[in-house]
């Protein structure tokens, strides 16, 4: 593992084997079955080996590999691709620990158990955009990991985009240039949309080039969210629907002069605007973590 000077560092399970083809057995079962009291998170973990570990290793078995102790697997799950089962020293990952340990130096390898308390986990390379469940081994116990987030990479890169407009629009307000202010204001808005809307497991939305596609999902996503709480905020949802009808409609028609946005309501679309590219910067949720029973 390669610790960063941040708090972030870089993890290489060490490797078993210096054979690049290996075979774990684990008995068709995961390494533990119970993850505290969540039954859910339990189950989860099961069925994670049901589907998609265990038939790895039958696989590598019928094909004559040597079985190894499992001490972590991955599996990486990618829209337009199977899922990928990585073994043992096959994978990398990221984890974030809280108060590393003062003595250890960028760069200095370390074993996952020196690192201390680990608060989040995350996929590297070119996995960095996939869903993924790992599990590995860290001392005499287990961590396992799990996060169906998709597109990452994409949606901070995207949520950075959508704050550089909001601060073109936050000069253009202040230069009294309206057009300018109306047209990237709509762009920081549709850009923390895209930002959000790319971590589901949406090819449409991941691929769509259109404004209105946009629009159409964003207005998709808020009947979702209001059929499954009943409770669903509308405001991201109009002012993403306000801003889309006041750039197209104006942007272009040279003969009407004044602003497309009154005044009297710029200020507060911007508001809006900056707090849904705000909580755009701060992304998806941290994965999910749970120490499993140690052996």
């Amino acid at each position: 593992m390669i610790v960063e000077p941040t708090i972030e560092g870089s993890v290489m399970l060490p490797a078993v084997d210096t054979n690049p083809k290996i075979l774990v057995d684990v008995r068709r079962r995961a390494p533990a079955t119970k993850l505290g009291t969540d039954e859910v998170v339990d189950r989860f973990v099961e069925q994670a080996f049901q589907w998609w570990v265990g038939p790895e290793i039958e696989r590598r078995k019928a094909q004559g590999e040597k079985p190894l102790p499992l001490q972590g697997a991955q599996v990486t799950i990618d829209l337009g691709r199977p899922p990928v089962v990585r073994l043992n020293h096959e994978f990398r990952f990221i984890v974030k620990v809280r108060k590393p340990d003062p003595s250890l130096a960028p760069g200095q390898d370390v074993m996952p158990e020196d690192m201390g308390e680990i608060v989040d986990l995350m996929v590297a390379g070119e996995d960095s955009n996939a869903a993924h469940f790992t599990i590995v081994r860290i001392g005499d116990g287990w961590l396992a990991a799990f996060d169906f987030t998709y597109n990452r990479t994409r949606s901070q890169e995207a949520a950075r985009r959508a704050a550089e407009f909001l601060r073109a629009a936050e000069r253009a307000l202040e230069a009294g240039d309206h057009f300018a202010f109306a047209d990237t204001l709509y762009t920081a808005v549709e850009l923390a949309a895209i930002s959000e809307l790319i971590t589901f497991p949406d090819l449409v939305a991941l691929q769509s080039k259109t404004h209105s596609t946009t629009k159409t999902k964003v207005n998709q996503t808020y009947k979702i969210e209001q059929l499954m709480d009943g409770n669903a905020d509308p405001r991201f949802k109009n002012l993403f629907n306000r801003l889309f009808d006041l750039r197209f409609s104006r942007k272009y028609d040279i003969e009407r002069a004044e602003p497309p946005i009154p005044v009297t309501e710029a200020a507060e679309l911007l508001t809006q605007a900056r707090e849904w590219t705000e909580r755009a910067e701060l992304g998806p949720s941290p994965t999910a973590l749970r120490p499993l029973a140690r052996k």
